[in-house]
């Protein structure tokens, strides 16, 4: 196989609240450059994550170049999402010109730079553009991307009512589909399957779900997980002796974008309270106005990935995001989920709680009259509430450190570790180009 002076450009999803997309893109994008692929994205971060990394942007000027993943006025709030359908309609895909504009600006993308392979996460119109211009195409991802089932994305709340109100994205889809001679889909998930699609899990964990339906070459390959460039070369220092053994809670709510000051000062106080030591993991896109005080029992240390805070750390308070998630099990450290989106409950429903691996601090449930959506906390009786109080965590991280029950199985770190020492993305990527 041939891969040196081969290109490859990312379409990472640019629209979403989360940083997975790019991270995952990033990793495997620094694999391929190992083998002297050339590696160019067509978007990057606010932050320039991409470029800080050592990668260009196919077209700096370009619309799309940088994600807007805020989350405005809902920061801090729950957000309650069906399926991959609503997620798209979030962004305005029910419009057909919508989609027009988008993908024609990734279709000039790739005929100006000529890739050998598009890789694609999330990102319908760049697998759009991919086929269009017949260019190999790999989509990658976590596995409810590409589950069709009814409100796979709200698996504890399997009921009409709980639909969002927006329009389905599949008429505009398939119109701009028949304008480029392409075949109509009949779930918006099929627009991401590619030559090869490549699943971030493992099959053990996928068990307890319905089997993905397969629309062509599927390879289930482990977490994909980012560790990011550390431009302050402090975190291992800031980790040093800190922390009674036993004792020692690592706090994350992922990139920074979902959770407010105050909740993450609640998490803080409730876990000193109970005699924690916290390391906060702030992420990269901290709320306006943090400011972690630290002390003998707290410091804060930058984003810079998962495996050193996760080593360091006896038990994990965490958003329910898929790759912090995976990378929690991997290290076998009990978690106290708080998420802020339902995909996010989903993940920790299917494969924390479902391995006996920590639990939902509080869980979606089904109200009634106008209010529909209520929360079942883990503590205290169920309400329209989604706050987690200081006593709240105190009480979860008694259960955690008193029964020491919820450690994840042997058998669930090491097929994730299996998975990821086995795969060869680089080997895969190639033979789906035909390299």
């Amino acid at each position: 196989m041939r891969t040196a002076g081969r290109t490859v450009l990312f379409f990472p999803w640019s629209h979403g609240v989360g940083f997975g997309y790019v991270g995952r893109s990033l990793t495997i994008a620094k694999e391929l450059a190992t083998h002297g692929v050339r590696c160019l994205f067509a978007c990057d971060t606010k932050e320039g994550h991409v470029r800080r990394e050592g990668f260009a942007l196919a077209d700096p000027a370009d619309e799309y170049a940088t994600a807007v993943p805020d989350m405005g006025s809902r920061q801090g709030a729950y957000i309650a999402i069906d399926g991959l359908d609503t997620v798209y309609a979030m962004s305005r895909y029910y419009h057909a010109e919508r989609i027009r504009r988008e993908l024609e600006a990734n279709l000039r993308l790739i005929r100006s730079v000529q890739p050998d392979l598009v890789v694609v996460d999330l990102s319908p119109t760049g697998a759009m553009a991919a086929r269009i211009t017949q260019v190999p195409l790999v989509s990658v991802g976590d596995s409810d991307y590409f589950r069709d089932e009814d409100l796979c994305w709200m698996p504890p709340v399997q009921h009409e009512r709980v639909r969002r109100p927006y329009p389905s994205c599949l008429p505009a889809f398939t119109e701009v589909l028949a304008e480029h001679g392409l075949p109509a889909i009949t779930h918006v998930s099929d627009l991401l399957w590619g030559d090869l699609t490549l699943i971030a899990s493992v099959e053990l964990l996928e068990k307890s779900q319905p089997p993905i339906r397969s629309r062509g070459p599927m390879s289930l390959v482990g977490p994909i997980e980012w560790e990011a460039v550390d431009d302050e070369g402090s975190s291992d220092a800031r980790l040093e002796e800190f922390g009674e053994p036993g004792r020692r809670l690592y706090i994350s709510l992922g990139h920074g974008g979902k959770y407010t000051v105050d909740q993450l000062g609640t998490l803080v106080e409730g876990a000193t309270s109970a005699g924690w030591s916290c390391l906060v993991g702030a992420g990269f896109r901290p709320p306006d106005g943090l400011s972690v005080a630290e002390s003998a029992r707290v410091r804060s240390v930058p984003f810079v990935g998962l495996d050193r805070p996760l080593g360091w750390a006896d038990a994990v308070v965490h958003h329910g995001g898929y790759t912090t998630v995976f990378a929690t099990l991997r290290h076998r450290k009990p978690a106290v989920v708080i998420p802020f989106m339902s995909e996010q409950e989903a993940n920790a429903a299917h494969f924390v709680e479902s391995t006996g691996a920590g639990f939902l601090l509080r869980k979606l449930t089904l109200g009634t009259g106008r209010e529909y959506l209520t929360f079942a906390h883990r503590y205290r009786p169920a309400s329209t509430d989604p706050t987690v109080t200081p006593h709240d965590l105190r009480l979860a991280l008694d259960e955690v450190g008193e029964r020491g029950a919820f450690t994840p199985p042997t058998e669930v770190a090491a097929s994730i570790d299996d998975a990821r020492a086995q795969r060869d993305l680089t080997t895969d990527i190639g033979t789906a180009g035909n390299w």
